[in-house]
């Protein structure tokens, strides 16, 4: 008569997926997208719906665009949206030299990656995870989700825009 209690058990643990309210790429988007808004940020959606795209204009008339994906992933429980910038790119792969120097600059909140999309253009990117595990459905204007939102984002262009101009320096 033991079996019935682990059958029931098991029954319960393989239905329990079923009963829980999924976060669903649309909500996570929402949600992201409430905050966005909250944080006072000029963005736009990008033309595959994947990511949210931000301009940062800096000293000396340059651009750093920031995107920040739409969907989250998941880390334990954990759910993250990724934020993160290109510094470099072209049709090669970056050389060995560059990688090290970049990827040895530590930050606090972030780090260099390389990255190869599927039209083949590499690139060098600086990035930082957002924590949206409990971000509420409306975020609030000047809430702290909504501050962190923007000082995360603000954060990675500021990055992003002092290493092109290393970059541009060092040529």
């Amino acid at each position: 008569m033991k079996l019935l209690p682990l059958l029931v058990w098991l029954g319960t643990a393989a239905l329990a997926p079923l009963t829980q309210d999924p976060d669903t790429k649309a909500a996570a988007k929402a949600r992201l997208e409430s905050a966005l808004l909250a944080a006072d940020l000029q963005f736009e959606v990008t033309p595959s719906q994947q990511s949210f795209a931000l301009q940062f204009d800096f000293a000396g008339g340059r651009r750093q665009r920031v995107l920040v994906s739409a969907t989250p992933g998941t880390a334990a429980d954990l759910t993250v949206h990724a934020i993160y910038t290109t510094v470099w790119s072209g049709q090669e792969p970056p050389s060995a030299e560059l990688v090290r120097t970049l990827c040895s600059q530590s930050k606090k909140f972030g780090g260099f990656y390389v990255f190869r999309d599927s039209k083949g253009v590499w690139a060098l990117r600086f990035g930082a995870q957002f924590d949206a595990t409990d971000l509420p459905a409306t975020v609030g204007k000047g809430s702290p989700a909504a501050t962190a939102l923007r000082d995360l984002i603000e954060f990675v262009a500021t990055v992003g825009d002092e290493t092109v101009a290393e970059l541009a320096k060092a040529k």
